[in-house]
């Protein structure tokens, strides 16, 4: 800036037609020993007169004009107003040595911007030799210093609602002052000096409104939706799988394609510690409880009894299938061959009559316990409104009523979700492990199921499977060697020699085993939106459980403050 203004100086003076020969260097106030400079002589009053260099000396800011044979103040010539009412020294120029003094004396006592002058002097000279920042630098030294204090107050509040999010705390109370968010806040404040400055301020935009909170939070869902879009785009195919709920308010929520798994030994909980909740409810019962006594009428009855044993001995024997089928890493090939290994142990347990005596001894010693006889409900030959299952003791009518029809129904439904040949599950004979099972039938069947994804017609894709079947058989692996499962067959496949089977394998693979999947996104969605939180919005609780699901997603602070600035005009700096 100073230097603009020195070159619109000079210019001005050279339209003048000056003849002062003042210099960017002069302004250095180093004054020569060497008086050639001065050289010049004149008689005024008829004296002879010369300008001396301890003038110079003396006056630091005073400069010889060898072409004019005068002096002037070199900063008021340069940093002066325009106004400025003394015009010696400054437009005017003196030129007789013996009058030097008094006009220096006035210039001095009457010229009020002198001495800011000078200063402006040294400081351009200081700013020219690099000593000190110009204006502008130090304007722009004072904003980047906001904007990284702004933006440190920032990135903590947003780390704080972060940490909320993904720890499932409510951030609001009904007093924003007491709340868990400021709550936090305020104690990272005291590890935090600039946090502190900004939160005791009496700046009206603190960030920690609820609507702020609101912004970041949907800025962080965008963020995570962004990185899970990003992950199906670099795949080669995915699937979606919907559902729908009630939240807490009665709204209708979709959830989209979360795991969940279920706690299938509950049963075995609950047979564990029979006698300990037979005890309780009789306790409640003594105590006026009303409800506890048709609770323990109802389970202390053979039947119920009974029943607890069987079907907890069945379900122990599904645990292993059932969390493979509701692992991340599960596919259907891999679900179908332990299906075949569990029909074919509930088979032969059925067969096996020691298995039922067993079950039945154990129903009768707890049924013993708690005074409960063994029973069966009355058979007559006319009754149609319960089962009547002929049997001549107990025994044998609770398993031809209970035990055979759950087993036969369980192998039923497993045989029949898994195992049964649809279309689409024909794929798994593309593998190399079971490609001598592919007969014609079944290529005729996977391209009937998969046409519409397929490149060619029929007979390209037939041509296609024999290659794929004769580039398996001249594999120099031993047999133990070739891919067993869908993904290591996909791993295997090139894409460019052969595009159908990559195509229909991939599908396969991406086709979910069970619904499971979407029944955890509604597990968060009752943790994060409960009774007490009713009133949260859809999108604030969108945002919060896509933060309390996704724990493991890194959430870059930087790009969610550039996302914030970008939303809208900022009353604070933060770029």
């Amino acid at each position: 800036m100073r230097d603009e203004k020195l070159r619109l100086r000079w210019h001005m003076l050279l339209m003048r037609r000056t003849t002062v020969e003042l210099k960017r260097s002069d302004l250095a106030w180093q004054v020569s020993n060497d008086s050639s400079c001065c050289s010049l002589c004149r008689v005024e009053y008829g004296i002879r007169r010369q300008f001396s260099s301890e003038w110079l000396e003396k006056y630091c800011w005073l400069r010889y004009s060898v072409s004019e044979d005068s002096v002037y103040c070199a900063p008021c010539v340069l940093f002066s107003p325009h106004n400025a009412k003394e015009k010696s020294l400054v437009t005017t120029p003196v030129t007789k040595w013996s009058n030097l003094g008094k006009y220096i004396k006035r210039h001095l006592s009457l010229c009020a911007g002198h001495h800011g002058a000078c200063a402006s002097a040294e400081s351009f000279m200081k700013i020219h030799c690099g000593e000190k920042l110009s204006v502008q630098a130090q304007l722009d030294s004072k904003h980047a210093a906001d904007v990284r204090r702004n933006r440190h107050v920032l990135g903590v509040i947003t780390e704080v609602i972060v940490l909320c999010g993904r720890q499932n705390i409510p951030l609001r109370s009904h007093d924003d002052k007491s709340s868990n968010f400021m709550a936090l806040l305020n104690d990272r404040a005291k590890r935090d000096s600039i946090l502190k400055e900004h939160l005791e301020s009496s700046y009206r935009s603190k960030y920690t409104s609820p609507m702020i909170q609101n912004e970041l939070i949907c800025i962080c869902e965008e963020y995570i939706r962004n990185e899970i879009v990003k992950d199906c785009n670099e795949s080669v195919c995915y699937s979606f799988m919907a559902d729908e709920a009630t939240d807490a308010s009665t709204m209708e929520q979709i959830a989209m394609c979360v795991r969940w798994a279920s706690r299938a030994n509950l049963l075995y909980t609950f047979k564990a510690a029979f006698t300990t909740i037979v005890n309780a409810l009789e306790v409640f019962e003594h105590e006026g409880d009303a409800k506890t006594r048709s609770y323990r009428c109802s389970i202390l009855k053979f039947d119920f009894i009974i029943s607890l044993v069987a079907v907890e001995f069945i379900i122990q024997g599904l645990l292993p299938l059932n969390n493979m089928l509701q692992g991340k890493c599960c596919d259907l090939i891999e679900a179908a061959k332990e299906a075949r290994v569990l029909i074919a142990q509930i088979r032969a347990e059925r067969a096996d009559d020691l298995v039922w005596e067993a079950l039945y001894e154990k129903a009768v010693t707890m049924a013993t316990v708690h005074d409960v006889l063994p029973s069966k409900p009355r058979t007559t030959g006319r009754q149609q409104q319960r089962v009547n299952v002929p049997a001549e003791s107990v025994s044998d009518y609770w398993k031809r009523a209970l035990f055979f029809p759950f087993m036969d129904h369980l192998a039923t439904e497993l045989e029949d979700r898994l195992l049964t040949a649809h279309d689409r599950f024909l794929a798994q004979y593309l593998i190399p492990s079971q490609l001598h099972q592919l007969t014609t039938t079944h290529v005729d069947g996977i391209y009937a199921a998969y046409s519409y994804d397929f490149i060619g017609d029929k007979e390209a894709f037939q041509s296609e499977v024999s290659r794929w079947k004769i580039r398996w058989s001249l594999d120099d692996g031993s047999e133990s060697e070739k891919p067993v499962d869908l993904k290591s067959t996909v791993d295997s496949t090139n894409k460019d020699l052969y595009p159908n089977i990559f195509t229909c394998l991939v599908i396969l693979l991406t086709m979910p085993v069970s619904t499971a999947s979407a029944e955890r996104a509604f597990r968060v969605m009752r943790r994060v939106k409960t009774y007490f939180r009713s009133t949260m919005t859809s999108q604030r609780m969108s945002g919060l459980a896509m933060l309390h699901s996704y724990k493991n997603v890194h959430i870059d602070i930087d790009k969610i403050i550039n996302e914030f600035v970008g939303k809208s005009n900022r009353k604070l700096g933060f770029l």
